[in-house]
């Protein structure tokens, strides 16, 4: 067991080291690092394939001005091109209606409440219809 938790401490200890590295390497090459990179319009920092250009066409990796480091379940470390600041330089989100609701927001008027009552009265209705027929 204690060969084991060993080995665990120096991999963690190298992965830490070869990020580091990493790290280094891109800063000195003038590429900026951003330490998250999301997909969604709460991330400052988009991954370039979550992402179009103001007219319309998806971004590509030469879009990006900035990285972000992924580590695998190995250990081993890879870079993704992401777009820090996205909003203020005019792209928008490639699938902007994934994980939105498309029903209005506030309250409902009269209109809409009659509807839905409606709704409802008839899933009930459906429903009875089903059981009878089982």
């Amino acid at each position: 067991m204690l060969a084991h938790v060993t080995q665990q401490l120096r991999d963690k200890r190298d992965r830490a080291a070869a990020l580091a590295a990493l790290t280094e390497e891109l800063e000195t090459a003038g590429t900026t690092v951003v330490e998250s990179a999301g997909y969604d319009a709460d991330s400052e920092n988009v991954r370039v394939s979550s992402l179009n250009r103001a007219d319309g066409e998806p971004a590509t990796d030469e879009d990006a001005n900035a990285v972000a480091i992924t580590t695998s379940y190995n250990g081993t470390h890879s870079t993704v091109p992401v777009i820090a600041g996205w909003k203020e330089l005019g792209y928008t989100l490639r699938y902007s209606g994934y994980g939105t609701s498309s029903a209005p927001k506030g309250p409902m008027n009269e209109e809409q409440k009659a509807e839905r009552k409606t709704l409802i009265e008839n899933n009930k209705l459906m429903q009875s219809v089903l059981l009878t027929e089982l």
